[in-house]
């Protein structure tokens, strides 16, 4: 199934909105939130513009994280990330290339990092690039596209 969505609003929506299935495979293009701290995402989701939606967004992501990690810990599911991105983010700080202007500090991504090493084992690379995001749950895949 291919979701062609409007906007990262509607993404997180649908991400948030699904359980988190044991086996699942995640690939993505940018490096998941769940490796940030709660004020990296409400950094980026703080608009003045529709403040409301942009906080709902940052609380879902940030519960929605919490239990990727978790999961990610009891090796219950796999995330693999574009190289590039992984590349990107630590030589820049910047955590989505959709979002140039949208850097961290290197605390947080050496934070980061910790987080993949310390669960290496799930986490793989991606060595060309991802044109969707997208999940693999047996018997279902999800491509996700803006």
């Amino acid at each position: 199934m291919v979701k062609v969505i409007k906007d990262s609003f509607e993404y997180i929506q649908i991400i948030t909105s699904q359980d988190i299935k044991t086996g699942e495979v995640y690939c993505l293009n940018f490096l998941p939130s769940a490796l940030f701290p709660k004020d990296t995402i409400n950094y980026f989701y703080h608009k003045k513009d529709y403040i409301d939606q942009h906080n709902k967004a940052s609380e879902r992501l940030w519960t929605h994280g919490k239990k990727q990690i978790k999961k990610i810990e009891q090796d219950e599911i796999t995330i693999g990330v574009e190289l590039k991105s992984l590349q990107t983010f630590i030589s820049k700080g910047i955590v989505h290339e959709a979002s140039p202007n949208f850097e961290v500090s290197l605390s947080i991504r050496i934070e980061a990092i910790d987080q993949i090493i310390n669960n290496i084992k799930n986490f793989f690379f991606i060595p060309e690039p991802i044109p969707y995001t997208f999940s693999i749950s047996p018997p279902e895949i999800q491509l996700f596209r803006m």
